[in-house]
């Protein structure tokens, strides 16, 4: 391999960076990835609390009326639907059960609601409890926002090393293939304060022991560095 240090890494840096055609898609990706989580945790959290907010005016305001069981779920669905009727107009709802009430529940019986007199709409059957929250589904899309937010930040700190990283030379030690993520080379650089630094990185194929290979290293903190030309970003000349 040609041991010359590549023509765009010679000038000043921070150098000029674009994305790749990979890292713009990437990019993009996180981006759309985290927006719609973000929005997605909003609009649950935002539901969760009107659901707070509708169970506790139950219990402080609510009346009762006896309606009738309408449906059931079917399969492993405890859903029961039901109807009722106040002033002359009429109202539906759906509410998990719990299993031994479900089983007694019959299509066309009796079943007691409480309901909100200003908004009858806002109903429970007055036979069991209901979780207030039903419940910490909304923090479901969190982990995709923490996903995104960690992703987005390793290909924030991918371009940094670019735009400003030293080059050195590195020599690969080690290159095994993983069961789970391929290829892992371990490699090591020396830096220009002259410590030697060891790491390891994913890599698309097997690499020769012995090889030299590029590395991009901040000089504040060479432990943090990568091999280049980066899959996800590029100089431009």
């Amino acid at each position: 391999m040609d041991v010359h240090i590549p023509s765009e890494l010679t000038g000043p840096s921070p150098r000029r960076v674009c994305a790749t055609q990979q890292g713009f898609w990437m990019e993009m990706g996180t981006t759309l990835l985290l927006a719609f989580s973000l929005a997605g945790t909003l609009w649950m959290g935002k539901n969760a609390m009107q659901q707070m907010q509708n169970w506790e005016a139950l219990h402080r305001d609510g009346c009762e009326i006896v309606g009738r069981v309408t449906g059931t779920g079917t399969g492993k669905s405890r859903m029961v639907y039901y109807a009722f009727t106040v002033n002359g107009r009429s109202f539906t709802g759906k509410a998990y059960s719990p299993g031994q009430l479900f089983q007694s529940l019959q299509n066309s019986g009796p079943l007691r609601i409480r309901y909100l007199p200003p908004n009858p709409a806002v109903n429970h059957p007055a036979d069991w409890e209901h979780a207030p929250l039903d419940s910490a589904w909304f923090m479901a899309p969190l982990p995709l926002v923490l996903f995104g937010m960690i992703f987005l930040v390793s290909l924030r700190r991918e371009r940094q090393l670019v735009a400003e990283g030293a080059p050195a030379a590195g020599v690969i030690l080690q290159c095994r293939y993983g069961s789970r993520s391929g290829y892992v080379a371990k490699y090591e650089f020396r830096a220009e304060d002259g410590k030697v630094i060891t790491s390891r990185v994913g890599v698309p194929g097997s690499l020769e022991i012995g090889s030299i290979i590029w590395v991009l290293y901040l000089r504040q903190n060479p432990r943090r560095n990568q091999p280049y030309p980066s899959s996800n970003y590029r100089v431009i000349e």
